[in-house]
Order: C-alpha cells, then structure tokens, then sequence
C-alpha cells in the first residue's frame, strides 16, 4: 500500500507542475517567482523550499517527467519490435507525444531555457543503445544510426507540433514508415557489422 507521505509529496509537486504551466501561458520563465508559484499551488514557500532550490528546479522536474511519459510506451526488452515493425514504434511516439502535447508545447516556449528536446533525444538514444547490447558493431556507427534516429524523429516530431496537427497520429506514423522500414534496419545492421574485429562496415 502506498504510503501517505509518498502521495502527498506527488500531489504536491503535481499542484507545483501544474501551477508551472499555468504561468509559463502567461510570462517567461525568469519573470515567475517563487511567491507566485506558491499561490497559484496553493503551498507556502517553506513546503516549496522542502521539494525544489527554485523555479528552475521545478522545470528541470518537469521536462524529466514529460519527457519519461513520451518515452513510457517502449518496453526495453521489447526493442527487437523496432527492428520487425519500426512503424509502430514511431506511431506509438507520435501518440504519446500527442497526449501529452499542451505541457510539451508550454515547454518549448521556454526554449530560451528548456532542455526538454535535448533531454528526449537523450533518452530515445538510451533506449535504443540497447538495441546493440554487445554486438560486434562498430560503434561510430551506431553512433551515426542512434543519432539519424533520435534527432531526426524528435525533429519531425516537433515540426508537426508546430503545424497544429493538421496530419493525423497514423498517417505521419505511416510516412516514418515509408522512410525507415525493417529492411533498412537490417541493411544497416549488416553494414555496421565489424568484419573480422577490423572495425571497418561492410561496403
């Protein structure tokens, strides 16, 4: 069972999260303050003081959190699906993101001072390292492969956000698919793969 502190620490910060948004809709990060952030949580400063050093703490949180739940959908020890059906791994992106759009979209406003694009393309990257585990590939690329993967689809990702939408989850899925199917996968597992412990990709 869960205990009564853990639950009023998460109501707590989520009341935090939220009065957050709710100003970040209304003047730049470096203009909020703690006063202000309190009475729109309806906390004292004391309870905020216990939890975070100061509103940039609170955004750092905030982009971690997000960024976990875009994330939340890929099972790590189901990435071997990204290699069978890389659609569905980006369509289940696109959902997530799409879910949780209004907090992203506040986030990015903040660019000037949030690293929640820097901290996705991190996290994809980590996720998808797992791929290789202890393969004989040779780790530039990999390197190039995680990097091509993460950004560009965060990319596309942000650049649909941007456009308000107007294409469907599936059918923005559907042309990811058309661009980075299975079989390009395998072709780069295979060009990847280091040739008798040269570390040279098979051309």
């Amino acid at each position: 069972m869960e205990k009564t502190d853990d639950r009023r620490i998460r109501k707590t910060k989520k009341a935090v999260h939220e009065a957050l948004l709710q100003l970040l809709t209304e003047k730049q990060l470096p203009a909020i303050t703690v006063k202000e952030l309190t009475l729109r949580a309806d906390i004292n400063r004391k309870t905020f003081y216990n939890h975070y050093n100061d509103i940039y703490a609170v955004l750092d949180e905030a982009e971690n959190e997000c960024a976990d739940r875009i994330l939340s959908f890929i099972d790590p020890d189901q990435l071997n699906l990204f290699i069978q059906k890389p659609d569905l791994f980006f369509s289940g992106l696109l959902k997530e993101v799409s879910d949780n759009k209004d907090f992203y979209i506040l986030l990015k406003q903040s660019a000037s001072h949030s690293r929640i694009l820097s901290k996705l393309i991190g996290k994809e990257r980590a996720l998808l390292r797992r791929l290789f585990g202890d393969s004989r590939m040779d780790e530039i690329w990999v390197e190039y492969f995680l990097t091509y993967v993460s950004a560009g689809t965060i990319a596309v990702m942000d650049a649909w956000l941007d456009s308000r939408q107007d294409i469907p989850v599936s059918t923005l899925g559907r042309f990811f698919s058309t661009l980075f199917t299975s079989a390009d996968v395998e072709r780069f597992l295979e060009y990847a793969a280091k040739e008798d412990g040269a570390g040279q990709p098979r051309l």
